[in-house]
């Protein structure tokens, strides 16, 4: 007689690799700092400012994910995110922080695990990834633009691409705007089904589709929002935070 299955070998109550191991972000180096980075070079600046940029144990533009606080909070996006051209502590994650952080009267620790050039499919993946080992209270997420996709990196076997439609360097007949629509809402219900509702924030209308907040000044490589843009769309999340944790 053979053997037959009548229980799940893999209980939910199980911690597997998959639920403890966090990853590198395979972009930026691990554990150092830099001058310069993506579109920021000095070819580009338009300003002399102090930046650099400082990755943590896992080569993210983040503090450490050991850092844990009373209150731990994750943002995700791209570049935006990241805050290519401006000082760290006045990105839009370490503003919001700032933000949470008078307002509770609580120590608070950010996880940024931004990458310029993502595509809403990695923000989907990296937190779907990142969301049960580090177990932040509340999660950020300025949404990346819809024309970008991620597929097979045309030069490295195992290995993901951020794509953008226009990209012509690997085979991608299926994909189309109508394409992108579709994949673009699936993104938005797997992140909504993937944290506590009550938890998880993300700006659609704002960074996807009408762009609404003014960006008066542009970053220190002439191509990215300056620190004004960054301080409101902290302010727009703190409001959004301080409606849902204050009822």
């Amino acid at each position: 007689m053979k053997w037959k299955q009548t229980e799940f070998i893999h209980r939910f109550h199980a911690r597997t690799a998959w639920d403890q191991e966090l990853f590198y972000s395979n972009m930026y180096p691990p554990n150092m700092t830099v001058d310069w980075l993506d579109t920021d070079t000095p070819k580009n600046a338009k300003s002399d400012s102090n930046i650099h940029y400082s990755f943590n144990e896992y080569g993210f533009r983040s503090e450490s994910f050991n850092n844990r606080q009373d209150i731990n909070i994750l943002t995700n996006g791209c570049s935006l995110t990241v805050g290519i051209g401006v000082k760290q502590e006045n990105t839009w994650p370490y503003v919001l922080k700032e933000l949470i952080s008078n307002h509770l009267n609580k120590s608070v620790s950010v996880w940024n695990i931004a990458l310029s050039g993502s595509s809403p499919d990695y923000v989907v993946r990296s937190t779907y990834k990142i969301i049960k080992p580090l177990e932040p209270h509340w999660a950020f997420i300025y949404w990346p633009p819809i024309s970008r996709f991620e597929g097979p990196d045309p030069g490295y076997p195992y290995k993901l691409w951020q794509s953008l439609l226009g990209d012509d360097t690997f085979h991608k007949d299926f994909v189309n705007d109508e394409y992108l629509q579709a994949q673009f809402k699936k993104n938005i219900i797997f992140i909504d089904r993937l944290i506590d509702r009550r938890l998880f924030m993300n700006d659609i209308e704002t960074s996807v589709r009408d762009n609404k907040i003014e960006i008066d000044k542009l970053a220190r490589d002439g191509q990215h929002p300056g620190e004004s843009w960054h301080r409101q769309v902290a302010y727009m999340f703190f409001g959004k935070f301080k409606e849902r944790n204050d009822k």
